[in-house]
């Protein structure tokens, strides 16, 4: 290279290097601030979640009814117990041909509640009355004499007696233990007691050498009773 070119190479001043700007060097965009939550917002969000536990609650409550009644129809479960109907005074009777009780002795009769055309059972029974009548069997002998007697369940007792060749007797007896606001199954203990004191002889044949003896006599009785029971049932339940 000649002294020339060298001196021109060495005087060559470099370029410069371009400056840079900020429109090739972006700055990231950053998200805005999101603005606080309006009233009406807070007062939905604060809806929901009110209405939210209200239904959670809502279903735990069925959820129990449902487990506690055994399904109650929605689980194929026993289905739940009617509701408690009201009981109101019902009544019923049936006649009773009591047969011959012997002389000197008492046959007892304990009182049917459920007679065969009843159309419901029978309990909580407040009064039980009895119309009994008996004739002597051997008319001509001397007078006979029949007594009567109801008993209830709680112990309680009345009677009537009659003498001669004929008599009746008219027994009413209520419970102690059921009342309109207070039910008990009560049926069993209602018991009518029959009992013939005497039975009087004839004396029969020539010269009343030959006696004849009344072995007893026969009854008959009218049974009716009154009880509690629910409305919708048969109100009469009676034999005759």
């Amino acid at each position: 290279m000649s002294d020339t070119a060298q001196a021109t190479a060495d005087q060559t001043v470099p370029y410069p290097a371009p400056e840079q700007s900020y429109a090739e060097y972006p700055m990231e965009e950053q998200p805005a601030p999101e603005a606080p939550p309006t009233f009406i917002a807070k007062l939905m969000a604060k809806k929901i979640l009110f209405f939210g536990i209200i239904g959670v609650v809502v279903i735990m409550v069925v959820a129990a009814t449902v487990f506690a009644g055994g399904g109650a129809g929605l689980l194929g479960g026993a289905k739940a117990p009617p509701p408690t109907m009201k009981m109101s005074p019902m009544d019923g009777s049936y006649s009773l041909k009591g047969p011959q009780v012997a002389a000197k002795s008492t046959t007892e009769f304990p009182i049917q509640f459920n007679s065969s055309d009843n159309s419901s059972e029978v309990t909580n029974v407040y009064e039980v009355a009895a119309a009994c009548s008996w004739t002597d069997d051997y008319a001509g002998s001397e007078p006979d004499s029949m007594t009567f007697e109801l008993v209830n369940p709680e112990g309680q007792n009345i009677s009537q007696g009659s003498e001669g060749t004929s008599g009746s007797a008219n027994l009413v007896l209520k419970s102690t233990n059921v009342t309109e606001k207070k039910m008990v199954d009560n049926t069993g203990g209602w018991v009518l007691r029959v009992t013939c004191n005497f039975a009087g002889h004839k004396d029969v044949g020539p010269f009343g050498r030959l006696i004849y003896n009344d072995l007893g006599n026969n009854f008959d009785a009218k049974i009716s009773y009154k009880y509690y029971g629910h409305e919708g049932a048969a109100k009469g339940n009676s034999t005759k």
